[in-house]
């Protein structure tokens, strides 16, 4: 019911791996660069639960600006 989804409340659109590399993929067979290019950009997309800042300036407590 619509009542029970607004309750929810909206939920943010994290990317996960299987947005970058396609789902069954050996990572062996993507490497080890493309693997690391996918991490840096999950890792350095801004989260509105983090007040706008990324996990990495979260886990770094460090302020990047990407702009």
């Amino acid at each position: 019911t619509p009542s029970k989804l607004n309750a929810q409340g909206v939920q943010e659109q994290v990317p996960t791996v299987n947005t970058f590399i396609r789902s069954h993929t050996d990572f062996d067979a993507a490497g080890d660069e493309r693997v690391r290019e996918v991490y840096d950009a999950i890792s350095h997309r801004p989260r509105k639960r983090h007040g706008f800042r990324t996990p990495y300036e979260v886990h770094h407590s460090q302020t990047l600006h990407l702009l």
